[in-house]
């Protein structure tokens, strides 16, 4: 047997590619990418298209909740170092 690429893996893609290729129409909002894939896939199944849609959200507002994340971590840094020494 070949290579196979199972659904998961494709609706994956799909939805990556997509992403790539238009960064600033992708949003948190779950309705609005509905509306995005719709219009820039030819899928007529339902679920097809709210899978790539789901996949594309979730991605979305996993990259937010990291930078979110990462900007708490860099003012702790900042914050924990202080310039004058409090003990004399």
């Amino acid at each position: 047997m070949g290579n196979m690429i199972t659904k998961t893996k494709l609706y994956k893609h799909l939805a990556r590619d997509l992403y790539n290729l238009y960064p600033d129409k992708c949003t948190k909002n779950f309705e609005e990418n509905k509306i995005f894939v719709e219009s820039h896939l030819n899928i007529k199944n339902r679920k097809i298209r709210n899978i790539v849609t789901g996949l594309i959200t979730h991605n979305i507002n996993k990259l937010a909740n990291e930078k979110k994340i990462n900007r708490k971590k860099e003012n702790k840094k900042f914050s924990n170092k202080s310039c004058v020494n409090k003990k004399r």
